[in-house]
């Protein structure tokens, strides 16, 4: 079971090969790992510790119209 199907079955709950696992440090943490494994980046770090979960942030720039009740105060 790779990464991808194991989260999906564990969001489905359905019993994975095992529980899908993450890595959360700091960027400084992950970085002095890196260094300290000689590895090239952050998914070679990821990769190396056997993580199945990769975190994207994505930003949202919504701008929704002020309510006119809202104007007239």
């Amino acid at each position: 079971m790779n990464g991808y199907e194991r989260v999906l079955s564990a969001v489905r709950h359905r019993q994975p090969d095992r529980p899908p696992m993450e890595w959360l440090a700091t960027d400084r943490v992950t970085d002095e790992l890196r260094w300290h494994l000689s590895l090239e980046n952050t998914e070679a770090v990821l990769q190396h510790l056997g993580t199945d979960i990769r975190r994207f942030f994505a930003e949202v720039h919504k701008q929704q119209p002020i309510p006119p009740h809202v104007m007239e105060r």
